[in-house]
């Protein structure tokens, strides 16, 4: 077994290709169930399973690799440096994906038209989460659970008290999205990706395997036997019940995906194309959407009607070509860097001479 480099530990970053991966998966699925192809039922338990773990996992991903982050450039850089990234990305993608969609509009399940597009404060499609984003790092940054003292405690037990009593909702306007996933975030980085090293490190791979693989089955069979509600999804009937399944169907899952991305990080040279997916996980999620609606409507348009075969083709597509994007516009990456971030190259000695 080859052992992982031990200035990075790649888990982290496989964690978050996976939950990108089912990303694109749980949107392509809503559109297929809003076209009516596949079963309903399938679907709901599809989507309620992804939505239990694939944000919560991104968001203790993120959460684990704060402290450092914010440490070594200082609250006030960091925060400068991230919310102006969101909020440039936010502008940028509402308008290249809404351009999209207001033209597609004849062939799409929801019509959209160009007041959609120019109302940023509802964010359209998945834009949601840049706004989110940026709520989790305020969030994290005020609180700063891995300092300790009195501002953790009770900062920490009020984003658990908010993510509690937002659980199983979906608001549709800027910033209030995914408030149930800011307990992930905080629990993140109150651990810290030091401990979370140390303790991962110890644990054996087959314990890793079979611990993860039940986390992840014992989820399943909550969603299709007993009333879950997810954390970011407003369609199933709100209730203490629904909430407390969800919690725990969510934990578990949570669980079961790092300690199954942990074993898999321990085999670098099959865990590679996953890491790379995972360090490029935003420009995934920016881009999209837009390849799995364009698949959705052109296999429809043929006569294909297959749930698992609009999935195989859609998803892979759907990761490969933000990452190929990603790579072809670094010349010019203002896609998904702002300009006052782009490094200039030194001009040639000739031209300075």
């Amino acid at each position: 077994m080859s052992e992982q480099a031990p200035e990075r530990d790649i888990s982290l970053d496989i964690a978050r290709g996976v939950a990108m991966v089912l990303v694109v998966a749980g949107h392509s699925i809503r559109g297929l169930a809003a076209a009516n192809i596949g079963s309903r039922e399938v679907a709901r338990v599809i989507d309620t399973f992804l939505y239990l773990g694939r944000l919560p996992v991104f968001a203790l991903a993120v959460g684990l690799l704060t402290p450092a982050a914010v440490e070594r450039a200082g609250a006030k850089k960091f925060l400068q440096r991230r919310m102006s990234l969101l909020l440039y990305l936010y502008l940028v993608w509402t308008l290249i994906q809404g351009t999209a969609e207001v033209l597609t509009t004849p062939w799409k399940n929801h019509p959209v038209d160009w007041f959609d597009v120019l109302a940023i404060w509802k964010p359209i499609g998945q834009m949601w989460f840049m706004p989110h984003l940026m709520v989790a790092t305020l969030v994290l940054v005020a609180v700063a659970p891995w300092r300790g003292g009195r501002r953790a405690v009770i900062g920490t037990i009020l984003v658990v008290i908010v993510s509690l009593a937002a659980w199983g909702t979906d608001p549709e306007y800027f910033g209030t999205g995914g408030i149930a996933l800011l307990v992930w975030y905080v629990l993140g980085a109150a651990i810290g990706v030091k401990w979370f090293r140390e303790v991962s490190a110890r644990i054996p791979t087959p314990v890793l395997v079979i611990g993860g693989a039940i986390g992840v089955v014992g989820s399943v069979v909550m969603v299709v036997h007993l009333p879950v509600a997810a954390p970011t999804i407003g369609y199933v009937t709100r209730s203490l019940e629904a909430t407390i399944w969800g919690v725990v169907a969510a934990v578990i899952e949570v669980a079961g995906a790092f300690a199954l991305t942990t074993a898999w990080a321990r085999y670098p040279r099959t865990s590679a194309w996953m890491a790379y997916i995972g360090r490029h996980s935003l420009s995934v999620y920016l881009a999209h959407i837009m390849v799995t609606a364009g698949v959705r409507i052109v296999l429809v348009r043929l006569g294909v009607t297959d749930l698992w075969l609009h999935m195989g083709i859609a998803v892979p597509l759907a990761v490969l070509f933000p990452l190929i994007l990603e790579r072809v516009t670094r010349p010019f990456p203002y896609l998904f860097v702002p300009p006052w971030r782009v490094k200039k190259r030194p001009a040639p000695a000739a031209a300075a001479a």
